[in-house]
């Protein structure tokens, strides 16, 4: 298991006058898998992860696919943020799979196998996959391309699929197997509405007519990327069912989410995962011969607990300090609701620190310190966690 790079821990800070203001700056996390397409923009997915692994690890060989020009790496993260001030770590780089348009054939379907398991013998690097245990699986994506005037929007699907066996592009191995998928199958074999929303199903295409629930998350966020956040519970028998929870755009990456507040479940057995595969399929004649899909895809993380797949760093607390009417002054910080804070003071920027206050922020994330009375030189204030 390899440590995911993160920001360092450390602090924030600005003088002004003889005060001192910091904000901690902290966050790691362990994974069993980790790719940030951290590759030159505008090169193939394909050539680039072959050439370098880039910032990625886990995986037993470099991207595959059957059309190379349709998964290009791009600049620019996916990012995500929550509702309290959590910021997804992001590692600079993203990747578009893209279907082509008419009168080009073929889908964009770039396929990777982890390096998870026994491995199936001195001529392949196939693994046997994730066992029976608990797992977790984030990434960040955005639907992108042309869309039709009136739903749905898109004809083809976009989706990540969980498999086993040999990756789909591994033309003299053979295929394997499709066990879950997370996205939105096509609109002719997604059976409900809204068809633009993001959906769990498994069966392959023709499953999805029955397995598949719309979700009340738009594939074409208004805000930018969708975080989508899956937890895989696995048993050791072939022969019984496993389930896979969703969450989309989870709230608190700090907290693991109960799984009766998931956005979606599916069962099905998942024994033996042991790749994924990103599809974003090419023009057809319904309903729009243009319709190609194109989807951004970023931060692939599989790890067995919920903080491996959601390393974070909180936005800095903006403190500032306002005299009152008399000797004293009023300090003011806006921080992230619900998390605690310890206000510092110390005679000098080497210290001794001491805490003055600690708050939990409310709702609105304000906290206000009414200091008094001040020591009489100087003071130096700064805030941490907790």
């Amino acid at each position: 298991m390899r440590t995911q790079r993160s920001v360092a821990d450390g602090f924030a800070c600005f003088a002004a006058s003889a005060i001192l203001l910091c904000a901690p700056i902290s966050a790691k996390a362990a994974l069993l898998a980790y790719e940030g397409f951290d590759y030159p923009a505008g090169t193939s997915l394909t050539n680039a992860s072959a050439l370098s692994a880039g910032d990625s690890f886990g995986w037993a060989d470099p991207w595959h696919a059957s059309i190379k020009s349709f998964a290009t790496n791009v600049a620019g993260s996916l990012g995500y943020s929550d509702l309290y001030g959590h910021f997804l770590l992001t590692d600079g780089g993203s990747m578009l799979a893209q279907g082509p348009p008419v009168p080009l054939t073929g889908n964009a379907q770039p396929s990777r196998s982890f390096t998870i398991g026994s491995l199936g013998g001195p001529l392949t690097n196939i693994y046997s996959g994730l066992s029976n245990g608990t797992y977790w699986f984030s990434f960040t994506a955005q639907w992108l391309g042309p869309t039709n005037a009136a739903a749905p929007l898109y004809g083809r699907k976009g989706d990540v699929q969980f498999r086993s066996g040999h990756p789909t592009n591994y033309t003299d191995l053979g295929s394997g197997t499709e066990l879950v998928v997370v996205g939105r199958p096509n609109a002719s074999q997604f059976n409900g509405t809204p068809f633009d929303t993001w959906t769990l199903w498994n069966g392959g295409d023709n499953g999805a007519a029955t397995s598949s629930v719309p979700t009340a998350y738009s594939l074409r966020a208004s805000n930018g990327a969708s975080f989508i956040l899956l937890r895989l519970d696995m048993d050791d028998s072939t022969n019984t069912a496993d389930t896979t929870y969703m969450w989309i755009n989870w709230t608190n990456l700090a907290v693991e989410p109960e799984v009766s507040t998931a956005t979606a479940t599916n069962r099905v057995n998942l024994t033996g995962i042991n790749n994924i595969r990103l599809d974003a399929n090419g023009a057809s004649t319904l309903p729009e011969a243009t319709n190609y899909v194109a989807v951004q895809f970023d931060e692939f993380r599989l790890g067995t607990t919920f903080a491996d797949v959601t390393p974070y760093t909180l936005s800095p607390p903006h403190l500032s300090i306002v005299r009152d009417s008399g000797a004293g002054y009023f300090m003011r910080y806006q921080g992230a609701p619900e998390i605690a804070y310890r206000l510092l003071r110390a005679p000098s920027v080497t210290g001794p620190w001491s805490a003055v206050s600690t708050n939990t922020a409310p709702p609105s994330g304000f906290i206000e310190y009414h200091e008094a009375s001040p020591p009489p030189d100087q003071a130096f204030y700064r805030v941490a966690q907790p």
